[in-house]
């Protein structure tokens, strides 16, 4: 991640950042067998949440530091690939439990 400006260099990467591959996410199985015309959705294994990683006192020792994979690109940049961060336009999905206010039950559709 690169900023643009002096204030946003604190969030610069660089080899000092250290990184793991979360194995609690996985995409929900979404094998419907029908068209399914949003995405998947995540399945999280808190088991295997790294509880904790957020405070500073956090033993990330077993981590390995950040490689650059490539130079940053800025969002207009004309470089597109799959590593160039893009602006989200749209609200992140949520998943609320919510109770039914009636069942209908229906035949012969």
């Amino acid at each position: 991640m690169q900023g643009n400006g002096n204030q946003e260099q604190v969030v610069n990467t660089n080899k000092s950042w250290k990184c793991i591959k979360n194995e609690a996410y996985s995409p929900i199985n979404t094998n419907l067998n029908v068209y399914f015309v949003v995405g998947p959705g995540d399945k999280v294994d808190f088991s295997k949440y790294a509880w904790g990683w957020e405070s500073t006192n956090f033993d990330d020792s077993p981590w390995n530091n950040a490689t650059e994979i490539r130079p940053g690109a800025i969002w207009n940049s004309r470089i597109y690939d799959d590593w160039t961060l893009t602006p989200r336009m749209i609200p992140q999905m949520e998943m609320t439990r919510q109770r039914l206010a009636q069942v209908h039950k229906v035949k012969g559709v």
